[in-house]
């Protein structure tokens, strides 16, 4: 390593973290003053090499000491003896090795396997970072933090019960106390869905899971998506959403990863795509939706697999897991047909088995029908039999091996399952379309084609069926489980890891720059705008060295660059010279130290680029033809005419780059696509999670020391260890300080327990000063070279004119923290320009006392609207107990008037039929007549028939209908009061001296027929509901002359 502030660090065997042939350009490099004789590397530092020997010397026997292994990295001792420049180190297996002082670091005796978080390691060297990760995972405990980051070990084996819903619910509850839980995937998760639903700063939160090929990132993003679906739906009445939800997006990872994904030599289940899997959350927390976008999928590996891996995975669960009834509708029961491109399809045939289940449940689930389901498969044993077909012959044309078995059956059977003509797919394959366009008309030729561009023309066909079922499939499942609307997302990245195989093409150059670039973010956004940002807020800072990636991102995709040499050589359209496509990119940029030359180009045409993680050889020979990926106009043809209708709505809105158009290149799109993810991601509060893969067989309990070393170097984990420890993890301006934690003011609670260790007495003039902003803020400006209060007029001649916004925001941020915190050591060292800087623990005990004051408003509101609602509901029943009252009271007196009106009618009705009784008694019968026979009739009318004679007014009653004849001997036995007549005789009978019986003409009538018309005036009786009466006046004057007088009676 180069020499900082004029101190040399020694060298090592090992890399240092700082660059491997020095500092990379960019990169700014420093030493902690706190650790003078160590670098972060864990190497023993002096201003030169004698020194570094001499301070060797004070380590003395019996020290605990690591020492660099060969083979383990790092191993545990003890000093054994000390002889000059060599030390004698008795091994913890052991051994005694000589060792030089370089190859040493001092250790401390602490139990490595309880460190949680890798910033409590004093001292923080390197050796002891990989010491504490090597102790917890061989103690099963396979997370760490690394500061701002989560270091996760791949296990290798299946742990339930750490991932069951007790857990789930533990960090869920625990959420203000994440330093009480040991470290887990789920307080990455909770601290983003915390960070999701507070509202603050960026809202849309991103979790970034990276790590090389193997090292579980599939694995963690599917916890932190199931944690993320549990928490959101809490609530009893919504938690069905949140798990259809999630079942849909779990039903569509075994889909993703039967047809995305495969076994590498370095992982058995290898992501050949990157996700990114975006969960809509409402306003309230409460899940919604989901949405996944994909990046590159590796369509190559469908007609070419290097040797020990295999095609996709749903290839061989197709082969091995169907029926015989289902492969004989796909037209897979040949038994006589080996498919070349399922290359060792034997090696996993339980698990395929199995998995082949899990996919058709999944697709079941999802809502695939049979009958989409029936022609998925159809199109994938369309790309099996295609890899069969055998294309023979030489330059000047080819055709195609009928005359073999297997080529002749899987030919025919892949034209019928792809519903076109066989004659028709061969002349598409063995013939190039040539049009020639003139003035008015346009000529088309059809060339032969010779066996390579056959050859080829046959595996394009097979890639882009392929890939386009898997967009399909991709598409299928965002209309399955997208939302409408949603107000705010967590983005959950599952990017394929770094790779570097035996044979490197232009997938792994793509797979690696998006390492790259995944790597230059972390390092931009927290390595180097981290620190920048404590510079320019005048936070006292000492800088410390990092990696910086941006040149070998730049010489990847600037201008010029590896990338776009290829794309230029793709436009000239002129044939490859793999050779002169690696000489001139070598002498292009030879001088950049991230390329160089290997021995291997002696051979074949290659170059190496030194990544972030390692050095990697890419082979020059087929990387132009992979990245033009040509399709040729013919082969769209044949598929757009296809008699399936499901191979025809693949290919519907599908388009070609026609003559006269620039076209895009593979590395141009996928430069566009990531070029958009990391815009998204820019957008949103990211989360970082490193996946570390112990060991290179994918088996549980090994750990490999070296290669885990490599990757926590590359990742830059012991820089972000260094900042972290010294940092501040958390920043606000003051104004979103103040909104977000001003009621603190109005609720002095007094400083928090855990910082009364640090408080300090009020003479502390270092804290005086942060009550005092406007000369805190000149004494911190004067120390900055280009601070604005140098520039003008001199301190001397200004003049202080009250406070300013900023200084008042300040004070009131001042009073919040002491309010919680009190005054302890360093406090007004916290305090930017404009910006807050808190420590770790600080933004928890904020937000917990934020939490209790709001928690005791909310008290006071809901005791006041429930004291509002028993008051309401109060009223409420003293006004059905007044209604009540008051009814009762209506009824009794409604009641009452009832009974005297009864009583009324009745005492009428009595004396009524009393008088009428005593009037029947004394009515006499008079009989005039000469001489009374036996055998007279009389006429006989009862007191009814009497009244109502007088009732139909003028009428006499002559008819002699209407009367009844009786003897002398049945008058006496009449109970009605009658009055007899002889048809020849007249009487008149007389009561009480006044006349009102008369008879004339043989009928009798009550009175004397009236002379004028009679007309009663009534009123409604208030009392008898629908009864009337009459005024005395009325009834004097027109009643008392037709009606007896029955109150004489």
């Amino acid at each position: 390593m180069s020499s900082v502030n004029g101190q040399s660090l020694c060298s090592s065997k090992l890399p240092v973290l700082t660059g491997r042939n020095g500092p990379e350009k960019g990169a700014t490099l420093a030493k902690r003053t706190d650790s003078p004789l160590k670098d972060i590397s864990g190497n023993i530092s002096g201003k030169n090499g004698k020194e570094c020997i001499g301070e060797a010397k004070l380590l003395k026997q019996g020290m605990p000491v690591f020492v660099h292994h060969d083979l383990n990295a790092w191993i545990e001792g003890t000093v054994a003896e000390v002889t000059g420049k060599d030390m004698t180190i008795k091994l913890s297996t052991g051994k005694d090795i000589v060792v030089g002082a370089k190859d040493v670091v001092l250790r401390t005796n602490c139990t490595y396997a309880a460190v949680e978080d890798l910033t409590q390691l004093s001292p923080l060297t390197a050796p002891a970072v990989f010491q504490c990760i090597k102790s917890r995972y061989h103690s099963d405990i396979f997370y760490t933090r690394a500061g701002f980051t989560l270091v996760a070990v791949n296990p290798f084996k299946e742990l339930p019960s750490m991932y069951d819903n007790a857990t789930i619910v533990r960090y869920h509850e625990h959420h203000g106390k994440r330093k009480t839980l040991s470290p887990h995937v789920y307080s990455v998760a909770q601290e983003a869905y915390c960070s999701l639903k507070q509202q603050t700063g960026r809202v849309n939160q991103s979790v970034v899971v990276s790590g090389e090929s193997g090292a579980g990132k599939t694995v963690t993003a599917k916890h932190l998506m199931r944690y993320l679906t549990t928490v959101s739906n809490t609530n009893i009445s919504t938690l069905g959403t949140g798990q259809r939800i999630e079942q849909r997006i779990l039903d569509s990872n075994p889909i993703l990863e039967a047809f995305g994904n495969a076994s590498t030599t370095r992982n058995h289940n290898s992501s050949r795509f990157g996700k990114y899997i975006q969960l809509q959350f409402q306003r309230s927390g409460q899940i919604v939706g989901a949405y996944v976008q994909t990046y590159l999928l590796e369509k190559t590996r469908v007609v070419q697999q290097a040797q020990e891996e295999r095609n996709f995975h749903i290839f061989y669960q197709l082969l091995n897991g169907a029926s015989e009834e289902e492969k004989a509708d796909w037209l897979l029961q040949h038994e006589k047909v080996e498919f070349a491109i399922a290359s060792n399809r034997n090696t996993q045939l339980g698990c395929d088995q199995q998995l082949w289940a899990c996919t058709k449940d999944a697709m079941d689930d999802i809502g695939l029908s049979k009958e989409q389901q029936r022609h998925v498969f159809k199109v994938l044993g369309a790309v099996l039999h295609l890899g069969n077909t055998q294309l023979d012959g030489d330059e000047d044309g080819c055709y195609v091996n009928t005359d073999e078995e297997a080529c002749n059956v899987s030919f025919h059977a892949a034209s019928q399952l792809l519903g076109v003509d066989s004659s028709t797919l061969e002349k598409t394959l063995t013939f190039r379309q040539i049009t020639a366009s003139h003035s008015r008309r346009q000529s088309v030729f059809h060339k032969p084609c010779g066996a390579a561009e056959s050859a080829s023309r046959r595996d394009c066909l097979a890639k882009l069926l392929y890939a386009r079922l898997f967009d399909w499939l991709v598409n299928f499942i965002n209309q399955r489980i997208m939302a409408e609307a949603h107000c705010s997302s967590v983005g959950l990245l599952d990017i394929y890891g770094f790779e570097s195989f035996d044979t490197n093409s232009l997938e792994q150059m793509c797979i690696n720059y998006a390492n790259e670039r995944l790597q230059q973010h972390f390092v931009a956004h927290f390595l180097k705008e981290l620190q920048t940002d404590y510079a320019k807020e005048a936070i006292p800072w000492t800088f410390t060295g990092y990696v910086d990636n941006r040149p070998c991102v730049e010489l990847l995709d600037a201008n010029p660059s590896i990338f776009a040499l290829l794309n230029e050589e793709c436009n000239l359209n002129r044939p490859a010279n793999a050779r002169g496509l690696s000489d001139r990119i070598l002498s292009t940029f030879g001088g950049n130290q991230h390329l160089e030359r290997t021995k291997r180009d002696r051979r074949e045409p290659c170059f190496a680029v030194r990544h972030y993680a390692s050095s990697v050889q890419y082979v020059v020979e087929g990387l132009l033809e992979k990245n033009k990926d040509n399709v040729p106009p013919e082969l769209l043809t044949l598929l757009q005419g296809s008699t399936s209708p499901f191979i025809v709505a693949l290919f519907k809105d599908y388009e070609i780059d026609g003559p006269g158009r620039k076209k895009k290149t593979v590395l141009s799109k996928f430069k566009t696509s990531l070029d958009t993810l990391l815009k998204t991601l820019n957008t949103t509060d990211f989360h970082y999670i490193r996946c570390i893969k112990p060991n290179m067989t994918c088996k549980a309990g090994e750990f490999d020391g070296r290669y885990v070393l490599s990757q926590l170097q590359a990742c830059g984990i012991m820089e972000t260890v260094e900042i972290s420890k010294h940092g501040y993890p958390a920043r606000l301006t003051y104004l979103e300080f103040i909104q977000r934690y001003g009621l603190v003011l109005r609720h002095d609670s007094g400083p928090s327990s855990r910082w009364t260790t640090e408080l300090h007495t009020a003479d502390d003039k270092e804290n005086e000063l942060l009550f005092d902003p406007l000369d805190r803020l000149l004494m911190k400006h004067l120390a900055l070279p280009d601070s604005p209060r140098q520039k003008s007029t001199p301190k001397k001649k200004r003049r202080r004119t009250g406070l300013s916004s900023c200084d008042h925001s300040r004070k009131c941020c001042a009073a919040i923290m002491k309010t919680v915190f009190g005054l302890y050591h360093m406090l007004s060292q916290q305090f930017g320009r404009t910006k807050l800087f808190l420590k770790d623990g600080q933004l928890e005990q904020l937000e917990s006392v934020r939490s209790k004051i709001l928690s005791r408003h909310a008290f006071t509101i809901q005791c006041a609207w429930r004291r509002s609602q028993q008051w309401k509901r109060g009223m409420v029943r003293a006004a059905v107990i007044i209604q009540a009252a008051v009814r009762g009271w209506l009824e009794r007196k409604s009641r009452e008037c009832l009974h005297k009106a009864a009583t009324l009618i009745q005492k009428e009705w009595k004396a009524h039929m009393c008088r009428r009784e005593l009037l029947r008694s004394k009515t006499c019968q008079v009989v005039t007549a000469h001489s009374l026979e036996p055998t007279n009739v009389l006429t006989v009318r009862t007191d009814a028939e009497i009244f109502n004679c007088w009732r139909g007014s003028n009428t006499n009653y002559t008819s002699p209908d209407s009367t009844s004849h009786l003897t002398n001997t049945d008058l006496s036995n009449t109970s009605t009061r009658t009055v007899v007549q002889d048809s020849n005789s007249e009487f008149v009978c007389s009561h009480l001296d006044r006349t009102y019986l008369r008879t004339s003409g043989g009928i009798m009538s009550i009175r004397r027929m009236p002379r004028v018309k009679i007309r009663f005036h009534t009123k409604a009786n208030q009392v008898l509901k629908g009864a009337h009466f009459i005024s005395q006046r009325e009834f004097t004057c027109s009643l008392t002359d037709c009606l007896p007088d029955y109150g004489q009676v």
